[in-house]
């Protein structure tokens, strides 16, 4: 063989190995393209789906919430009758105002002197809480016609995390446990509640 014919076998074997070459460099440039529209199709699914479950689990939680809410307006008149509290009146969702913040209050039962203001939560963890807490310490803030008046805080739950609802009991609130379709007030009989306002 001679050396013409070697150089030009080697020129044809660089020349199918530069052509496989590319075409492999293309094949790895379109399944990148391919791939990074797939990522970006995954990504907007997955948006979409937390988006649907953010909105079914608002819509459940809702739901669930006004439940909790009427299972425990219905016992609180006679719950807190066994504590020596007479409950003339209930209302519940009340949104007030004070400059530019706004509370939202569960559950008020009232008579001519006291009110016990109710927060209503299916798990009641310590963040609630406190967020409870600081509402309670500014009620006659949103509701100045409860100045005077001796003013108690009850937490109300299905579930409580982080020991919430011992938490609680220190802080003077009543504690309130939904169970089935009752609830009871759980605080040791000892307790004493706190009033949350000044007479």
């Amino acid at each position: 063989m001679s050396n013409k014919s070697t150089v030009l076998e080697a020129k044809a074997y660089f020349a199918e190995i530069w052509k496989l070459f590319n075409e492999q460099k293309e094949y790895d440039k379109q399944t990148a393209m391919e791939r990074k529209e797939y990522e970006k199709k995954a990504a907007e699914d997955i948006k979409e789906l937390r988006a649907s479950l953010k909105a079914t689990d608002l819509k459940f939680n809702g739901h669930w919430g006004k439940l909790m809410e009427t299972l425990v307006e219905g016992d609180l008149v006679k719950l807190l009758k066994q504590k020596g509290i007479q409950v003339d009146r209930t209302a519940t969702n009340i949104l007030k105002k004070h400059g530019e913040q706004q509370f939202e209050f569960d559950i008020l039962a009232f008579n001519g002197e006291e009110i016990v203001v109710v927060e209503v939560k299916t798990t009641l963890d310590i963040k609630e809480l406190n967020y409870f807490i600081k509402k309670l310490n500014r009620v006659t803030d949103f509701m100045p016609e409860f100045k005077g008046k001796k003013v108690y805080g009850a937490v109300a739950y299905l579930k409580a995390n982080q020991s919430s609802d011992k938490r609680a009991e220190k802080e003077g609130l009543f504690v309130i446990r939904a169970t089935g379709s009752s609830s009871s007030i759980v605080n040791k009989q000892s307790f004493k509640p706190k009033a949350f306002t000044k007479l």
